[in-house]
Protein backbone atom coordinates (compact mmCIF):
# COMPACT_ATOMS: atom_id res chain seq x y z
CA UNK A 1 0.00 0.00 0.00
CA UNK A 2 2.24 2.84 1.21
CA UNK A 3 5.89 2.47 0.28
CA UNK A 4 7.39 5.85 1.18
CA UNK A 5 6.25 7.85 4.21
CA UNK A 6 7.30 11.45 4.77
CA UNK A 7 7.52 12.39 8.45
CA UNK A 8 8.12 16.11 9.06
CA UNK A 9 9.38 17.09 12.50
CA UNK A 10 9.92 20.30 14.40
CA UNK A 11 11.12 18.67 17.60
CA UNK A 12 7.89 19.22 19.51
CA UNK A 13 6.34 16.52 21.67
CA UNK A 14 3.57 16.11 19.08
CA UNK A 15 6.20 15.60 16.37
CA UNK A 16 8.05 13.04 18.49
CA UNK A 17 4.86 11.03 18.91
CA UNK A 18 4.21 11.28 15.16
CA UNK A 19 7.75 10.10 14.41
CA UNK A 20 7.32 7.01 16.59
CA UNK A 21 3.88 6.23 15.18
CA UNK A 22 4.98 6.88 11.59
CA UNK A 23 7.97 4.57 11.98
CA UNK A 24 5.74 1.87 13.51
CA UNK A 25 3.38 2.20 10.55
CA UNK A 26 6.31 2.01 8.11
CA UNK A 27 7.55 -1.13 9.83
CA UNK A 28 4.09 -2.72 9.68
CA UNK A 29 3.79 -1.89 5.96
CA UNK A 30 7.39 -2.56 4.95
CA UNK A 31 7.74 1.07 3.84
CA UNK A 32 10.71 3.41 4.03
CA UNK A 33 10.58 6.80 5.75
CA UNK A 34 12.00 10.21 5.04
CA UNK A 35 12.41 12.48 8.04
CA UNK A 36 12.12 16.16 7.15
CA UNK A 37 13.04 19.29 9.06
CA UNK A 38 11.75 22.41 7.29
CA UNK A 39 12.92 25.64 8.88
CA UNK A 40 11.95 29.17 7.99
CA UNK A 41 14.75 31.45 6.87
CA UNK A 42 16.49 32.97 9.87
CA UNK A 43 16.00 36.59 10.82
CA UNK A 44 18.92 38.69 12.06
CA UNK A 45 17.16 39.17 15.41
CA UNK A 46 17.96 36.56 18.07
CA UNK A 47 15.12 35.56 20.40
CA UNK A 48 15.11 33.91 23.82
CA UNK A 49 11.81 33.00 25.43
CA UNK A 50 10.01 34.87 22.63
CA UNK A 51 11.85 38.13 23.44
CA UNK A 52 14.41 39.80 21.15
CA UNK A 53 17.82 39.79 22.85
CA UNK A 54 20.30 40.63 20.10
CA UNK A 55 21.40 40.12 16.53
CA UNK A 56 23.02 37.20 14.75
CA UNK A 57 24.97 37.01 11.52
CA UNK A 58 23.69 34.85 8.65
CA UNK A 59 26.54 32.43 9.36
CA UNK A 60 25.58 32.15 13.03
CA UNK A 61 21.95 31.55 12.06
CA UNK A 62 22.94 28.89 9.53
CA UNK A 63 24.89 27.04 12.24
CA UNK A 64 21.91 27.18 14.63
CA UNK A 65 19.48 25.89 11.99
CA UNK A 66 21.87 23.11 10.99
CA UNK A 67 22.30 22.09 14.64
CA UNK A 68 18.53 22.06 15.23
CA UNK A 69 17.96 20.03 12.05
CA UNK A 70 20.58 17.46 13.02
CA UNK A 71 19.13 17.16 16.53
CA UNK A 72 15.51 16.72 15.38
CA UNK A 73 16.33 14.44 12.45
CA UNK A 74 18.48 12.21 14.64
CA UNK A 75 15.28 11.34 16.51
CA UNK A 76 13.76 10.08 13.26
CA UNK A 77 16.91 8.20 12.23
CA UNK A 78 17.27 6.50 15.64
CA UNK A 79 13.60 5.47 15.73
CA UNK A 80 13.84 4.03 12.21
CA UNK A 81 17.07 2.19 12.96
CA UNK A 82 15.60 0.69 16.14
CA UNK A 83 12.57 -0.51 14.15
CA UNK A 84 14.62 -1.83 11.22
CA UNK A 85 13.05 0.68 8.81
CA UNK A 86 14.96 2.23 5.90
CA UNK A 87 15.33 5.96 6.49
CA UNK A 88 16.74 9.08 4.94
CA UNK A 89 16.69 12.54 6.47
CA UNK A 90 16.42 15.91 4.76
CA UNK A 91 16.65 19.49 5.97
CA UNK A 92 15.37 22.46 3.97
CA UNK A 93 15.08 26.18 4.59
CA UNK A 94 12.06 27.96 3.21
CA UNK A 95 10.10 31.07 4.14
CA UNK A 96 7.02 28.84 4.20
CA UNK A 97 7.90 25.50 5.86
CA UNK A 98 4.43 24.02 5.20
CA UNK A 99 4.90 24.58 1.46
CA UNK A 100 8.40 23.11 1.68
CA UNK A 101 6.98 19.95 3.24
CA UNK A 102 4.55 19.53 0.36
CA UNK A 103 7.27 20.21 -2.21
CA UNK A 104 9.49 17.54 -0.62
CA UNK A 105 6.57 15.08 -0.66
CA UNK A 106 6.22 15.69 -4.40
CA UNK A 107 9.94 15.72 -5.12
CA UNK A 108 10.55 12.48 -3.25
CA UNK A 109 7.31 10.92 -4.51
CA UNK A 110 6.14 10.06 -1.03
CA UNK A 111 2.75 8.37 -0.99
CA UNK A 112 1.93 9.25 2.62
CA UNK A 113 2.55 12.42 4.59
CA UNK A 114 2.50 11.52 8.26
CA UNK A 115 1.70 14.97 9.63
CA UNK A 116 1.17 15.31 13.36
CA UNK A 117 -0.88 18.47 12.91
CA UNK A 118 -3.43 17.86 10.16
CA UNK A 119 -6.14 20.48 9.92
CA UNK A 120 -8.54 21.43 7.15
CA UNK A 121 -6.06 23.82 5.52
CA UNK A 122 -3.45 21.04 5.41
CA UNK A 123 -5.88 18.69 3.67
CA UNK A 124 -6.88 21.34 1.14
CA UNK A 125 -3.22 22.09 0.47
CA UNK A 126 -2.53 18.38 0.02
CA UNK A 127 -4.83 18.34 -3.03
CA UNK A 128 -2.04 20.20 -4.82
CA UNK A 129 -0.04 16.97 -4.85
CA UNK A 130 -2.11 15.63 -7.74
CA UNK A 131 0.20 15.71 -10.73
CA UNK A 132 -0.40 15.63 -14.44
CA UNK A 133 1.91 12.63 -14.87
CA UNK A 134 -0.60 10.47 -13.04
CA UNK A 135 1.21 10.26 -9.71
CA UNK A 136 -1.54 10.80 -7.19
CA UNK A 137 -0.88 9.86 -3.57
CA UNK A 138 -4.52 10.52 -2.71
CA UNK A 139 -6.08 7.63 -4.63
CA UNK A 140 -6.19 4.03 -3.48
CA UNK A 141 -8.09 1.92 -5.95
CA UNK A 142 -8.91 -1.53 -4.60
CA UNK A 143 -5.60 -1.67 -2.78
CA UNK A 144 -5.07 -4.73 -0.63
CA UNK A 145 -2.25 -5.28 1.78
CA UNK A 146 -1.34 -7.50 4.67
CA UNK A 147 -0.19 -6.14 7.98
CA UNK A 148 2.51 -8.38 9.36
CA UNK A 149 2.96 -6.47 12.63
CA UNK A 150 -0.60 -6.40 13.95
CA UNK A 151 0.44 -5.08 17.38
CA UNK A 152 2.41 -2.22 15.80
CA UNK A 153 -0.46 -1.33 13.50
CA UNK A 154 -2.90 -1.40 16.42
CA UNK A 155 -0.60 0.80 18.50
CA UNK A 156 -0.34 3.29 15.64
CA UNK A 157 -4.11 3.44 15.20
CA UNK A 158 -4.64 3.84 18.94
CA UNK A 159 -2.09 6.65 19.15
CA UNK A 160 -3.89 8.84 16.64
CA UNK A 161 -7.55 7.82 16.64
CA UNK A 162 -10.40 7.73 19.08
CA UNK A 163 -11.33 4.25 20.37
CA UNK A 164 -14.63 4.20 18.47
CA UNK A 165 -12.83 5.05 15.22
CA UNK A 166 -10.33 2.26 15.77
CA UNK A 167 -13.17 -0.15 16.51
CA UNK A 168 -14.91 0.87 13.29
CA UNK A 169 -11.94 0.37 10.98
CA UNK A 170 -10.08 -2.49 12.68
CA UNK A 171 -12.26 -5.22 11.13
CA UNK A 172 -11.53 -3.73 7.71
CA UNK A 173 -7.81 -3.05 8.20
CA UNK A 174 -6.92 -6.01 10.36
CA UNK A 175 -9.43 -8.83 9.98
CA UNK A 176 -8.94 -11.70 12.40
Amino acid sequence: MFKHILIPTDGSELSRRAVLAGVRLARALGAKVTGLFAAPAATPIVYRDLLPVGYGTPQQNAVLIKRAARHHLDVVARAAKAAGVRCETVSVIDDYPADAILMQAKKRRCDLLFNPDVREDNVLHFWNLIQLDGFNPLVLNETRFAVSDREGAAATLNAFMEPEQVAAISPICMPT
